[in-house]
């Protein structure tokens, strides 16, 4: 880390992931071309694993099938101090090794679990009809960390 005194405890990243609403996805194309994307994965509190989906034969698709080692990056509380020519933030970087879950009944329960995580309490009441409607073009995708860590800067 180029800025020592940011560094947070490793295992700040499981506070800091779950406020998040998105995070940024990296991989490697096909071709060899650095591929980013802003994703909504949620943390599975367990085993820390991250889920996110995905259209099924997609460029991230296609990509993690062939290379799956990923880069998710969240921050939270950013703020740009009048005056103070910074950024202030909380970030967790998580490294790991993503696999596709396809069978539906895995399928099924993560859309659920995603949906009660990250939708409106309103939209509950639609969720199954989402399910089904989604259920044959999407896959989820499992990162399983293999190291984390995370920063802030609120002030230097």
């Amino acid at each position: 880390m180029s800025v020592p005194k940011r560094r947070l405890p490793d295992d700040d990243a499981w506070r800091i992931l779950p406020e998040c609403k998105w995070g940024t996805l990296s991989l490697i194309l096909p071709d060899g071309t650095p591929y980013a994307t802003p994703v909504n994965a949620v943390l599975d509190d367990d085993d820390h694993s991250l889920w996110f989906h995905c259209r099924r034969g997609g460029t991230r698709a296609k990509a993690l099938a062939i290379n799956p080692n990923v880069c998710y990056v969240a921050v939270k509380n950013v703020e740009i101090p009048e005056e103070k020519y910074t950024t202030w933030y909380e970030s967790a970087m998580v490294f790991g090794t993503a696999e596709f879950i396809t069978d539906e009944p895995t399928l099924r329960e993560r859309l659920a679990w995603m949906s009660r995580k990250i939708a409106p309490e309103w939209e509950m009441q639609r969720l199954d009809e989402v399910i089904d409607s989604y259920i044959r073009a999407v896959q989820f995708v499992k990162i399983t960390p293999t190291r984390w860590s995370a920063k802030q800067n609120h002030d230097d």
